[in-house]
């Protein structure tokens, strides 16, 4: 059997060879070399060391090494990322592939040297905020050789605009944005980002919520605005800031409605004897007043109507639906 000569030049105090060579139709024998030698730096530098193996048509080795860069300390959601990987050693050449975690990413090309030695993949991509943490990689194999695959990769740290979100309750526990006078009313603010938040911050009607109002107190990531008057309502942000910009939330219009109490107690009447006459009086400017009639007798004959308030008391007024039938009187705001 032919022998061929490889010559190898002792750089490293450690060489690892793995070499493997197939089955040819010159009955080249199935064989696997692993050569490790333990050298002198001092002593054995630029000597070479001669091995003797088998002559055959094709040499398949593992790849040598894989290493990814550049490894950044953080990376910007949104913003376009190359990173690069690179492999040598293999033979044939390593094919190259890379994951996020799990899941394997397409946008990636491969550049072979001219000595066919070194394999360099280039990989694209736009990170995004749900990558924060997750383990970017490379992956080099020879397909021809089980157990050749080498991997290398970091963790990434994705840094992104404060993401805000606002939400309202008040003492009443309800969950909306319209609240009686009187109510306490409490806006939290939360806030995701990368890195910190170092301010947050409100905004009333688009402008900066400053009060030296007694009733509203105002902390980190929280408002409170105590017994809520008229004068509180508006559109209720707030916003975050870190180094990657500002988070804004989106608005809460606050209403505060009049608070009306009711000092007349409902009666038997019959329609004609309140016709176009007030009963009570308001001041809210709420629309959809309303003084409801209850009918007792078996025919509808008397109905409310319905007020639209404008800034001025408002007296409901009385009509005849039908004949004359007792009714009781009662009424709401």
């Amino acid at each position: 059997m032919q022998m061929r000569i490889v010559s190898v030049l002792l750089k490293y105090p450690f060489l690892l060879l793995s070499l493997h060579s197939s089955e040819l139709e010159n009955h080249c024998p199935v064989s696997n070399f692993l050569i490790r030698v333990k050298s002198n730096p001092k002593r054995d530098q630029g000597n070479r060391l001669v091995l003797e193996i088998p002559e055959c048509d094709v040499l398949e080795v593992k790849p040598l090494d894989v290493n990814v860069s550049p490894k950044k300390s953080s990376l910007t959601a949104g913003r376009r990322v190359e990173v690069r990987c690179y492999s040598g050693g293999s033979r044939p050449a390593s094919r190259m592939s890379w994951f996020l975690d799990n899941e394997p990413l397409s946008n990636h090309t491969e550049l072979l040297s001219i000595d066919g030695n070194r394999t360099t993949s280039i990989l694209t991509f736009w990170p995004s905020r749900s990558d924060h943490k997750k383990y970017l990689r490379c992956r080099t194999e020879n397909f021809l050789l089980s157990g050749s695959a080498l991997e290398d990769g970091w963790h990434l740290n994705i840094t992104y605009v404060p993401q805000v979100s606002l939400t309202v309750r008040s003492s009443t526990k309800q969950q909306h944005s319209t609240f009686l006078e009187g109510d306490d009313v409490r806006f939290s603010c939360e806030v995701k980002a990368n890195p910190s938040a170092y301010q947050v911050g409100w905004y009333l009607d688009g402008k900066h919520l400053i009060s030296d109002d007694p009733d509203v107190i105002v902390s980190y990531r929280s408002l409170l605005i105590r017994r809520v008057k008229r004068k509180d309502r508006g559109r209720y942000q707030c916003y975050a800031n870190n180094a990657e910009g500002t988070g804004i939330s989106r608005a809460i219009n606050l209403r505060a409605l009049y608070n009306i109490r009711e000092n007349w107690i409902p009666r038997p009447a019959l329609a004609s004897e309140f016709l176009n006459e007030s009963l009570c009086n308001s001041s809210s400017t709420e629309a959809g007043i309303l003084i409801a009639i209850t009918e007792i007798g078996p025919t509808p004959s008397v109905g409310g109507s319905a007020i639209t308030g404008g800034g001025t008391q408002a007296p409901p007024l009385l009509y005849p639906l039908g004949k004359r039938e007792p009714a009781y009187l009662s009424g709401g705001f």
